[in-house]
């Protein structure tokens, strides 16, 4: 990982940890925790807009990975090509409708493990760079237990070291 992006990613990640637990941060560290939520994106997904990923809560990390879905009594295998902490794009020619409620099943392939969250579909047809040509659903994450959250913060962390890293 170039070192500058290094320091980027532990200061992120630092100031990450402090405003997800609702640890008090002040205007400053806020300022600076968008300065650097905006170096990623730009470095992790050159092409989309500040304005766009300034709504999203964490940084998007572009990723291929599978994911295992359940809906109308059918498992589907999917890839998710982008992670957040809030949720994951799933690339499927048939997504979802809008609101529905499905079990995931995310697999890291680099450590061996799984995990299985409940999520909402938020989105349709629109791939990480906000184009409409890639099929698929953005899942938002919804009704986590600590365990989970904690879980999706730990694979997130690796993620965006491993993303980072490349």
């Amino acid at each position: 990982m170039p070192q500058n992006m290094t320091a980027t990613f532990r200061e992120y990640m630092s100031l990450e940890r402090r405003r997800s637990s609702e640890q008090e941060v002040s205007i400053a560290e806020y300022q600076r925790w968008l300065q650097l939520k905006r170096i990623l994106n730009r470095h992790l997904q050159p092409g989309v807009l500040d304005a766009h990923e300034d709504r999203r809560e964490s940084v998007r990390i572009p990723s291929r990975l599978r994911v295992g879905f359940q809906s109308y009594g059918n498992i589907r295998e999917s890839l998710m090509t982008n992670f957040s902490r809030g949720g994951v794009f799933v690339a499927t020619p048939e997504p979802l409708p809008m609101n529905s409620l499905l079990e995931l099943r995310l697999s890291i392939e680099e450590s061996g493990k799984e995990l299985d969250v409940q999520g909402e579909v938020a989105s349709l047809n629109t791939g990480p760079g906000l184009t409409s040509e890639e099929f698929g659903m953005g899942i938002r994450f919804v009704r986590l237990t600590e365990a989970q959250a904690k879980a999706i913060d730990e694979m997130y962390e690796l993620s965006l070291r491993q993303a980072i890293s490349r």
